[in-house]
């Protein structure tokens, strides 16, 4: 949702390449810490030193709305949670990496090497 409204925003406000920008905050949505602000953040940094600063700030307003609705949606447990459950599926996807390495069967494991 805070994909598809980031790129809509920033279609309303003149900058370039809303769709892949949309898709970008979509994907950084769901990174805790992250966040779209990674990507709003410069572009409404942008948009001020270019002398825009009227889209600057209602660039800047809604992604602090957007923030807060992830919040408020989550709450403080999920700012706490989400980087454990990133970093325990890091670890995972790593371990499944070095299982499956040089086209290994997962069940034949490191061991095997």
């Amino acid at each position: 949702m805070q994909g598809a409204m980031g790129g809509l925003m920033f279609a309303v406000l003149g900058l370039a390449a809303p769709a892949l920008w949309g898709l970008v905050m979509a994907t950084l949505a769901i990174v805790p810490v992250l966040g779209t602000f990674v990507v709003w953040l410069p572009a409404a940094a942008f948009l001020a030193l270019d002398g825009r600063w009227g889209r600057a700030l209602i660039l800047a307003v809604w992604g602090g709305v957007a923030v807060v609705g992830g919040l408020l949606l989550f709450g403080p447990s999920g700012a706490i949670l989400g980087p454990v459950v990133l970093a325990v599926t890091d670890a995972l996807l790593d371990v499944w990496r070095r299982r499956t390495a040089g086209g290994r069967a997962a069940e034949t494991g490191i061991a095997a090497a």
